[in-house]
């Protein structure tokens, strides 16, 4: 029988309510596969018949595969979005969990908190925003001239989290911004005395940007460059590799790309240019800093399902030191499935701190045991 035979018969079979006899049809399918429209079919069936079984480790597996795919965009979108019905809560495993929060004007509320761990605890960037995130996906200004706009906090934690200094984070002197219907510093990342945060109002035509803040703390105005290498678009979430006096930038994961960084000049030089696994990872957006973590680095990143109303599914990523090795956990949410935001990932005694964003309006921490990120990893 050809290709087109099992398909239709394993089909009818489908379609008559008959799982187990499509399951046991749809076996005959896989070694007749001789390209990628036949794969798609045969995957997208197979996973509708894994589904109705509820073979719920099986169906996972192929959602994954068509999202780590070659196949279109829109497959793979749909693919992500599957694979939502079958992603953990990591918090099931937490050790301990609160809301992150500091004062603010009226109009803002916290979200989105980067985390560091220093000497004497832990130094967090905390961001205000002034607008609400509808039950619709969008996203409504509190200000009576519509405009988004962000506050950013730097605060200061002790070990039991109890926050012993603050103040807000001023703009860069003489770093233009240009008039915009979304103002200020947006996901900021914290490395070293640094951080990269992603700007609509750098540019006069509103593209996102990248750009570094270099602080001090005893002088709250930041200094501020774009950073830049060729013609670059629109730029979000690329992921700093710092190490006292270098930094390297993951800037995407298919292919793996790293650039140094002068952290002086802000100039980038290529670095590594490179596949890293056999499915494709373009999909994987960065989130939490790497941190250092069993000779290599360890970090989070996002996949995205584009819709109206949004959904996110994170992984865990450990890369080895010499960049040759990459693994990925499953896909996992923290509190719901939705728009949540990891930027901030360290470490803690008892194991890696998380913060996160929900639906940009509310901050949290959470810690998850070494051994539940081993398995993870694993």
């Amino acid at each position: 029988m050809s290709f087109i035979d099992y398909y239709n018969k394993t089909t009818n079979e489908y379609t008559s309510g008959l799982y187990l006899k499509s399951y046991e049809t749809i076996k005959h399918l896989k070694p007749l596969v001789i390209n990628d429209n036949l794969k798609y079919l045969y995957l997208t069936l197979y996973y509708k018949i894994l589904k109705q079984l509820k073979y719920n480790v099986k169906a996972y597996k192929i959602s994954e595969k068509v999202a780590l795919s070659n196949f279109d965009w829109s497959m793979a979108n749909d693919a992500i979005n599957e694979l939502a019905l079958y992603s953990e809560c990591i918090n099931k495993n937490s050790l301990f969990k609160i809301k992150l929060n500091c004062p603010c004007p009226s109009n803002y509320h916290i979200s989105s908190p980067s985390i560091l761990k220093i000497d004497n605890g832990y130094q967090c960037n905390l961001r205000a925003v002034n607008y609400i995130y509808t039950s619709e996906g969008e996203y409504i200004s509190r200000d009576s001239d519509g405009i988004v706009r962000t506050k950013n906090y730097m605060t200061y934690l002790d070990f039991n989290f109890n926050i012993q200094n603050m103040y807000e984070i001023e703009e860069a002197v003489n770093f233009p911004i240009y008039p915009c219907n979304i103002l200020g510093m947006e996901d900021v990342r914290l490395f070293g005395n640094y951080f990269f945060c992603t700007r609509l109002d750098a540019t006069m035509d509103h593209h996102p940007k990248i750009c570094m803040g270099d602080y001090n703390d005893n002088d709250k105005n930041i200094k501020m460059k774009i950073l830049n290498y060729g013609n670059m678009g629109t730029e979000k979430n690329w992921l700093p590799l710092y190490t006292e006096n270098d930094c390297k930038i993951i800037y995407s994961f298919e292919p793996f790309i790293i650039y140094d960084l002068n952290l002086e000049s802000g100039e980038m030089t290529p670095f590594i240019n490179k596949s890293m696994d056999k499915y494709n990872l373009k999909s994987f957006r960065g989130s939490a800093v790497p941190i250092p973590y069993n000779d290599g680095w360890l970090m989070t990143i996002h996949q995205v399902y584009y819709h109206k109303k949004r959904k996110y599914l994170h992984r865990l990523v450990w890369v080895s030191n010499d960049f040759d090795v990459l693994k990925y956990s499953k896909t996992f949410y923290f509190d719901k499935i939705g728009v949540e935001f990891n930027l901030g990932i360290c470490k803690h005694n008892n194991g890696i701190i998380f913060t996160y964003s929900v639906d940009d309006n509310h901050a949290t921490l959470t810690i998850i045991d070494y051994e539940t990120i081993e398995t993870m990893l694993n």
